[in-house]
């Protein structure tokens, strides 16, 4: 469990400093990186990622959101037909959290199979 935190700590730090001068896609190679360092069991690397990069991108999108009083995540919800905008912000950050889980999971299955002890 203490590898747990402390790999999903690493992954919302790395790629939120990351993010701020990269593009998107960054959070592939963060969380690549993060999960070769770290020897989680894939359900474990599966939801570091996930919770890491979700919490992370639905904290910026909040943020982001307050500030100009929800007008770009409710003409995005409308392009989406989504009833209400925050369902928006939950469905982008749920897309980044599965990116990034499915990448953690991904690193955590090829380092079982060439360091297989």
């Amino acid at each position: 469990m203490k590898q747990f935190l402390k790999a999903t700590c690493l992954l919302a730090l790395v790629s939120g400093m990351a993010q701020i001068y990269l593009p998107w896609w960054i959070v592939i190679v963060s969380a690549l990186i993060v999960s070769f360092i770290f020897t989680l069991a894939p359900a474990q690397a599966f939801f570091s990622g996930f919770t890491a990069i979700f919490v992370l991108w639905l904290t910026i999108a909040l943020f982001r959101d307050f500030n100009n009083a929800h007008i770009l995540s409710s003409r995005m919800a409308q392009l989406f037909h989504l009833p209400h905008y925050s369902l928006y912000l939950i469905v982008s950050a749920m897309a980044g959290g599965l990116m990034a889980a499915c990448t953690a999971l991904s690193m955590c299955l090829i380092k079982r199979i060439f360091y297989n002890n």
